[in-house]
């Protein structure tokens, strides 16, 4: 799970954590700490059909 900053994906994580769900992860820097490092890619613009 993700979310801007990690608080909200948290939130995911641990419902998710407490169904029972056997592999889950959170990235907790959220999309602010992503976006902020030159080395990770991600797409901009309107996503194609």
């Amino acid at each position: 799970f993700y979310c801007g900053t990690g608080w909200r994906g948290s939130e995911a994580f641990y419902n998710a954590w407490l169904m029972g769900w056997p592999r889950v992860s959170v990235f907790d820097g959220g999309w602010f700490e992503w976006s902020n490092d030159p080395d990770n890619p991600y797409e901009t613009g309107i996503p194609k059909q």
